[in-house]
């Protein structure tokens, strides 16, 4: 994916609650060199925000999370959903960035499996 295009991207596997795949350009979000054998658990993306981001971040998803749930599940296949926030750079400094999540599988029962997460930021 990333030899056709520049961005930095992720997929979130909500049911092994990790990171199951990510671009290369995203090490400078995660603060570490990202490769095929280096993913990490869903929780480290707690370690990259802000503290003062992380109770806003989490009210917010769960309202996500609540509107997702609350609709048929054949319409859940077509959400996407996208909010601006704060995270630590490598060097600890405030970066501004959007992520969009746009939902990629459900399982059985309509739960999130698979979320594509697209990083961007902008540019001077």
């Amino acid at each position: 994916m990333e030899n056709v295009m520049d961005i930095d991207a992720y997929i979130i596997d909500y049911k092994n609650k990790r990171i199951l795949y990510a671009t290369k350009g995203c090490s400078a979000y995660f603060g570490e060199k990202i490769n095929e054998h280096s993913f990490f658990g869903i929780q480290h993306l707690d370690k990259i925000l802000l503290p003062e981001e992380i109770s806003r971040i989490s009210i917010t998803n769960s309202k996500v999370y609540d509107f997702l749930y609350s609709l048929p599940i054949e319409i859940r296949l077509k959400c996407y959903f996208t909010q601006d926030y704060k995270i630590k750079s490598r060097n600890g400094k405030a970066v501004l960035i959007n992520h969009r999540g746009t939902v990629l599988s459900l399982t059985e029962k309509g739960a999130l499996r698979l979320t594509l997460c697209v990083i961007s930021y902008p540019t001077k």
